[in-house]
């Protein structure tokens, strides 16, 4: 009895110590949910910040019309790298990490203003175009948001430890080559974003 009740302690620990492996990424993806729900409340309520997203998606997608792929891949991938760099930059602080937290949180609002704006506005083929189009593109750029905020996160946590222990410890080299990943990553969010806007926004919400 005593040997069962060990070994369901023991997977109890381990199961503690896997949850607090995952915890920057569970609270990063908590954040984006948290503002999705934000988005659409704002919407509703037609704040201020809900208004300037709809007139930049409405910009943004006047570009499109004019001016096709091109320049719809460099302002997608403009505004990825913008965010990558805020992280990145705050991750090279001791007390960086709570600054990073906005990111997830208002991108998660941006995103849920967006969805909201379209299915009221468009409803069915507003609700495909989410599916089709814009969900793919931003499902990869979160992925390169908790990535990038994992490693913003541990990277300041190593920087702080290092100064409170007087120690070199925080390893940059291994930071900057871990951030190329991120980087990937927004360029084919871009790139996916204005290859599918391209082709199927004028037939969905034209």
């Amino acid at each position: 009895m005593e040997v069962k009740v060990f070994k369901n302690k023991k997977r109890s620990f381990g199961a503690l110590i896997e949850l607090k492996k995952h915890s920057i990424t569970i609270n990063v993806t908590v954040l984006i949910v948290v503002g999705l729900i934000l988005g659409t409340i704002l919407y509703q309520l037609n704040n201020s910040f809900s208004s300037i997203i709809i007139e930049y998606f409405k910009r943004y997608y006047n570009l499109i019309k004019s001016n096709g792929f091109v320049l719809s891949f460099t302002n997608n991938l403009i505004n990825n790298i913008l965010i990558d760099i805020f992280i990145f930059v705050f991750g090279l602080c001791a007390i960086g990490s709570p600054i990073v937290c906005v990111v997830p949180l208002i991108k998660g609002t941006g995103i849920g203003v967006v969805v909201k704006y379209l299915y009221q506005t468009y409803g069915l083929k507003g609700f495909l175009y989410c599916i089709l189009v814009f969900f793919p593109a931003e499902i990869i750029s979160l992925l390169a948001i908790i990535i990038a905020e994992n490693e913003s996160f541990s990277f300041s946590k190593s920087i702080y430890n290092s100064i409170k222990n007087k120690s070199m410890e925080s390893d940059y080299k291994l930071y900057i080559q871990r951030y190329i990943f991120v980087i990937i990553l927004s360029v084919i969010s871009a790139f996916i974003s204005a290859s599918l806007n391209t082709l199927l926004y004028g037939k969905l919400l034209s």
